[in-house]
Formats: C-alpha cells, structure tokens, sequence
C-alpha cells in the first residue's frame, strides 16, 4: 500500500488603497503571508509472498519484518510584498512591486531573500492619431524583474533513512550520498521583457 498526504496552509493579509489625484491614479498594496507545506507518505507491503492465498494482510506475509518506508517534512515561508501603480490618464503606466521572503529550508544567516520588480507602458497612439489614421491603437511596454526562490525541506543536514531491514536484531540505515553545503544561498534570477502592441483599422 502507498498513502501520501500533502497539505498546504496560508494565513495572508492585504491592505489596498486607492486615490486619484486630477489624471494620475494612484494604487498601492502591501500584505503579508505565511505559508505552511506538510508532506507525509507511507509505503508498506509484504514480502516474500503470502502465507495465505489471495489474503492480502501485512500480518499474511511470509518474511516478518515485512517492508515499510515513511516520509515527513515541514516547510514555512513567511512573507511580506507591496505593489504600487502609477496610470497617468490611461497613457502612461508604471507599477512595482517588492516581496521578501524568509523561508525555513535556507540557512538561518541566510534564510531572507528580497526581489523586485518594475514595468511601464505608454500608449503613444494617442499623439499620432492624425498622421496615421490607420493605426487604431499603438503601446509599447517593458519589465524588468528578479524571482527569488529557496530549497525543498531538509537539504541542508545529512539525513540518515531508517528501514525495515534489521542485522542481529538491529534496525539498518541508510547512508547519505551527497554532500551537503551549508553556506547554500537564495537563487535569484533576472528576466527583462519588452513589447509593442499594435492594432489597425478597426
């Protein structure tokens, strides 16, 4: 038999405002969250074969200890971000955001990671509209933004698994074969993007 149970919990706030000031729009958030994985399996059956036929009972199996291998592991990232958008008379856009996260899977002097990013676009066919009637619509846009992102739980210390096997009466574990780099530090990458939107005769 094979059970596997994953629980993901999120406890968040969020915080809006919104205000006009003549053509500039003004928009901001700021939240917060926390978020909880819990990972669970259990893996077990007979071996050998079965005493009795058809009888499918890990009690029913032919070699004692039978076979079974259980898995658990916890992570928590806590995290706080803020978004702010600028719209000037639906011509001029421009927004950010920050976030910064510190998760349980990251070294303790390095568990807090702060990436942002920053986009605009401008709808420039508000301005041409007369010498090129045939252009219904013209935006051009770009971003730049950094992605943070941690380890699964528990890469961080040598793990030693425990199974069923036993030797003079002694339950055997398994060795570790990676090494393991405790100096480990958040992964962070970059992306730019940039565009033009153009749409014709209606």
């Amino acid at each position: 038999t094979y059970d596997v149970r994953q629980v993901e919990s999120n406890y968040e706030f969020l915080a809006s405002y919104n205000q006009k000031f003549g053509q500039l729009a003004l928009d901001a958030n700021f939240g917060g969250n926390v978020r909880r994985n819990d990972y669970s399996s259990l893996d077990n059956g007979t071996k050998g074969g079965l005493v009795v036929p058809d009888f499918f009972n890990l009690a029913n199996s032919k070699v004692t200890p039978f076979y079974f291998a259980t898995t658990r592991t916890k992570k928590i990232v806590r995290s706080l971000y803020g978004s702010v958008d600028l719209n000037w008379n639906n011509t001029l856009i421009v927004n950010g955001t920050l976030r910064n996260d510190w998760s349980s899977a990251l070294p303790v002097n390095n568990n807090s990671y702060l990436y942002p990013s920053i986009g605009a676009s401008f709808i420039f066919s508000k301005y041409i509209d007369k010498s090129l009637p045939w252009l219904s619509f013209g935006k051009i846009r770009a971003t730049w933004a950094e992605a943070g992102s941690d380890l699964d739980p528990y890469r961080l210390n040598l793990l030693y698994g425990v199974g069923s096997n036993q030797f003079n009466g002694n339950i055997l574990m398994t060795t570790p074969d990676r090494a393991i780099d405790s100096n480990r530090v958040p992964q962070l990458t970059k992306s730019i993007e940039a565009g033009i939107d153009l749409r014709f005769v209606n």
